[in-house]
């Protein structure tokens, strides 16, 4: 079952905080460290300053980024900065937003994600996959991220961001119900952001707009809890924390989620691209080897690429992009039966293009270096000398759990171009999206996806809402 339950949240007064979206930020993990000082520039109320907050060259064990935290939050709630709501809620909201040339409007809620029928009988976290409480996780999480957010959590005894679960309503009785409701009551708050976004490969800027209602209808929030129960809610967004948080359940019973429903347009599942860094793919001899792997269909540019990708059919299908060219690369058919035939992942992910591109295609088109003996590579300009001058011999392939060493990731198909015109990467790697119910079918047979996989879209901004533990 999906337990959800109100709460009391702790939110922005305006009065004293000022404008509501100089508060707000994107989640975490998602923060650039240029993002990271904007958004500190921004109000010396920002939510960063709490959920990603500038690290100082002196800092300890005892007096760090995590401690300075939970000083600001008590400040904050001290000041009245943060005010925290008398009567329990949940909260709807809004975002309003462009996509390919179309305006969607998502709309959700945050509420406790209750921990109840979530855990084994032994107490232990369940594994990646479905867990008796009908949440289902399709990330593998790693240890420096949950340290990170451990370090956090245990200073500052809130939810300072909501994560993401995706639900299913086919008949919309949810959904549809609280819309009613929004168009009923005026909302607590209402901002737009901009919005640059790459739209069918071009740039365009737009505006999000974002709605903020607090739902106290105990009737309301009654038939909502009795309709998630017997679902399963797909965690999106959030997989680190959603894991810190059940490890923290003494401290609180549930984590603050914002949910929303898989049979929303609205919800936007968008690939994230590959860009394989400058000097870690040979500029003649990958590219001979492209072709004996791939098909290329030249295509006259980006946006077109965007579009051809969008309408191509079958496994192994991807967008290329290097020396100001484009391509449609299918993988040839005898390169992908042998590594269908032999997969080194589960059967049910062997098949995902992001499978096809990490184990059939960049072993044999990407090589790390090997340091020649007695040289001191310590310097990065050092480093990037050798990545230039390295011969075929030198490159051994890159294993794919290590894949940020040799490449970086962005959910812009134009910006993976636009990097590696600007000379960041030898080439770009541009991929479909999974759909959403493919999603949902991996993570239900326990079948955590290849790294960073997908990027719902929108974020969920954090700042809307916060949840003290006391």
């Amino acid at each position: 079952m999906v337990a959800i339950a109100p709460f009391r949240a702790l939110r922005y007064d305006p009065a004293r905080a000022g404008d509501l979206r100089a508060a707000v930020a994107p989640p975490y993990d998602v923060i650039s460290p240029e993002e990271q000082e904007q958004l500190h520039q921004a109000s010396p109320y920002n939510i960063v300053r709490l959920i990603l907050g500038r690290q100082q060259p002196d800092d300890t064990d005892t007096a760090n980024r995590y401690t300075r935290a939970k000083h600001l939050l008590a400040d904050w709630r001290a000041s009245g900065v943060l005010a925290q709501d008398a009567r329990p809620a949940i909260y709807l909201c809004e975002q309003t937003f462009a996509w390919q040339g179309e305006t969607h409007r998502r709309l959700g809620f945050i509420a406790l994600l209750e921990f109840e029928g979530s855990v084994s009988p032994t107490g232990t976290s369940p594994p990646t996959g479905t867990s008796p409480g009908g949440v289902l996780r399709h990330e593998a999480t790693f240890s420096a991220p949950k340290a990170d957010r451990t370090k956090l959590l245990d200073e500052v005894q809130a939810n300072l961001s909501p994560i993401f679960c995706v639900v299913s309503d086919p008949e919309r009785v949810g959904p549809d119900r609280l819309a009613r409701w929004a168009q009923d009551h005026p909302p607590l708050a209402s901002f737009s952001l901009p919005r640059p976004e790459s739209v069918e490969g071009g740039r365009g800027t737009g505006q999000e707009q974002v709605r903020l209602w607090a739902v106290d209808d105990a009737a309301l929030i009654e038939e909502l809890r009795a309709r998630l129960a017997p679902g399963r809610a797909l965690i999106a967004d959030g997989h680190h924390r959603f894991e810190v948080a059940l490890s923290r359940r003494h401290l609180a019973g549930g984590v603050m989620t914002f949910f929303a429903w898989a049979e929303d347009p609205a919800v936007v599942v968008r690939p994230i691209h590959r860009v394989i860094k400058a000097g870690f793919a040979s500029p003649s001899g990958s590219q001979d080897q492209l072709a004996r792997l791939c098909a290329l269909e030249p295509v006259p540019s980006t946006a077109a690429l965007a579009r051809r990708l969008g309408q191509a059919g079958g496994q192994g299908q991807f967008g290329y992009y290097a020396r100001g060219q484009a391509f449609l690369a299918s993988v040839r058919d005898e390169v992908l039966a042998e590594w269908l035939l032999r997969p080194t992942v589960p059967l049910g992910l062997a098949g995902l293009d992001v499978s096809i591109l990490h184990h059939a295609l960049l072993p044999r088109l990407v090589g790390e270096v090997a340091p020649p003996a007695r040289r001191d590579t310590s310097s990065s300009q050092d480093r990037d000398s050798l990545r230039s001058l390295r011969s075929p011999a030198q490159m051994v392939p890159p294993r794919s759990q290590e894949s940020d060493s040799y490449c970086r990731y962005t959910p812009d198909g134009a910006e993976a171009a636009a990097a590696v015109d600007r000379g960041e990467g030898a080439c770009a790697w541009l991929l479909r999206p999974i759909p959403l119910p493919q999603v949902f079918a991996l993570a239900e047979q326990g079948l955590a996806l290849p790294q960073k996989s997908t990027y719902f879209y929108p974020k969920v901004l954090s700042g809307l809402c916060l949840h003290p533990f006391h």
